[in-house]
């Protein structure tokens, strides 16, 4: 499928990016991920912005469109109460993502659910989460693999994680003419009423 991108509303700045930074790498692996010559793609990809923006909406549809593999985690999913069980599920997803799916993307929902800042108050299960999250990210690099996050708020993640997204993307509230082009779309199929009758 292509253009489902385009029907999300507004956005057009941030769809053109996405489809620069990660539907083309995607798409063509053979000419990102392999050769002499690497274009170096961003490894990861971080939405920030108010809640109810589009931002997993985004990643949902950036997959569709490149016709790739959405491998989407939770925070609350990654949880377990049985000691280091949580640092195998983020192992898993990753070998799972660079083995089988690649290409892929991988999107983390919420992210600063796990990937705050550490601190000397943190446990150490909390800690080895994180570590192995760092760990993970830094494994896919050269493969066709593309780690997706949103956060509502940014300031709170881990700088180290934050040096993981090497690229940053606002998605905010809609102006005036995005207003009218979500309202456009989202009532393309409604019937007309003739105010003439």
């Amino acid at each position: 499928d292509t253009g489902l991108l385009d029907r999300i509303g507004g956005l057009s700045e941030v769809k053109d990016e996405m489809r620069r930074l990660v539907q083309l790498p995607l798409k063509y692996p053979n000419v990102f991920y392999r050769g002499a010559v690497g274009l170096k793609p961003p490894t990861g990809v971080l939405f920030h912005g108010p809640p109810g923006t589009g931002k997993t909406m985004m990643a949902t549809a950036l997959a569709a469109e490149c016709g790739v593999p959405l491998l989407s985690l939770h925070s609350a999913a990654l949880e377990s109460k049985w000691f280091g069980e949580s640092p195998k599920l983020i192992e898993s997803a990753f070998r799972l993502a660079r083995e089988e799916l690649a290409p892929c993307i991988i999107f983390f929902d919420e992210i600063d659910g796990i990937g705050r800042a550490r601190n000397e108050m943190d446990q150490s299960c909390v800690y080895s989460l994180k570590c192995e999250l760092l760990r993970n990210i830094d494994s896919i690099v050269g493969h066709p693999v593309i780690v997706l996050a949103c956060t509502n708020c940014p300031q709170s993640l881990d700088p180290a994680l934050r040096r993981r997204f090497s690229r940053s993307v606002a998605v905010n509230l809609p102006d005036r003419a995005a207003r009218m082009e979500i309202l456009t779309k989202l009532t393309r199929d409604e019937p007309t009423v003739d105010r003439r009758l």
